[in-house]
């Protein structure tokens, strides 16, 4: 009924959309706050997606950059849910590998 895969690929989409949910918070942030950062940048026209923005690495120099409280907050915030979600996936696989090496 309900089995490992479907417990394995339960946890995999919550903290997948977490990690988009905190990608999505962290640019919005940065248009919100710091406009002239967010011009720099090329500030996409879609309102609802500004993660569709690409940065380069000068951009990423200049994200780091910002000194305000809040947009530091969502980055951290992001770099935490987008390194969790990586752990999860690095673990499932190697459990998977051994599972199917021992088997």
């Amino acid at each position: 009924m309900f089995g490992l895969g479907m417990l394995l690929s339960g946890v995999w989409l919550v903290l997948m959309l977490r990690a988009c949910r905190a990608e999505y918070r962290y640019y919005a942030c940065v248009a919100s706050e710091t406009p002239d950062v967010w011009q720099e940048l090329g500030s996409p026209r879609l309102r609802w997606a500004p993660f569709l923005l690409w940065v380069s690495p000068s951009g990423k120099r200049r994200l780091s950059a910002i000194d305000n409280a809040q947009v530091r907050q969502c980055a951290a915030a992001y770099r935490r849910t987008g390194r969790q979600f990586l752990c999860y996936v690095v673990m499932v696989l190697v459990m998977a590998t051994a599972y199917f090496h021992w088997a």
